[in-house]
């Protein structure tokens, strides 16, 4: 069932850029367009709180590592808790894809 879940975990992005300001970045932003011009990253936990999964993350990046990452970098504003071990950031697009180009160096 767990596997399911990680299987079936979606990332949202809403963003206001271009498609031609997208393409100059390796991440991978701007698969939906809206207004709201962030990007929601999904983060689920085991019982003992290390990071099971999160989405959208390098390949080369741990889950944990990716969730310590985006938690250093982003306001604590940005880090919404849900009940059953998960949660959500809401990243603004120019900020994620800076922490993400770090984390592909």
């Amino acid at each position: 069932m767990a596997d399911n879940i990680e299987a079936t975990a979606v990332l949202d992005i809403k963003t206001k850029t271009s498609s031609d300001a997208q393409s100059k970045s390796s991440a991978p932003v701007g698969r939906d367009a809206g207004t709201h011009g962030e990007v929601i990253v999904h983060v689920r936990f085991h019982p003992n709180g290390r990071v099971n999964m999160v989405n959208h993350r390098p390949a080369n990046v741990d889950p944990q590592d990716w969730f310590d990452m985006l938690a250093r970098r982003t306001a604590a504003s940005c880090y919404q808790a849900f009940s059953g071990g998960r949660g959500v950031f809401r990243i603004q697009v120019d900020a994620f894809e800076t922490i993400w180009r770090e984390a592909e160096a």
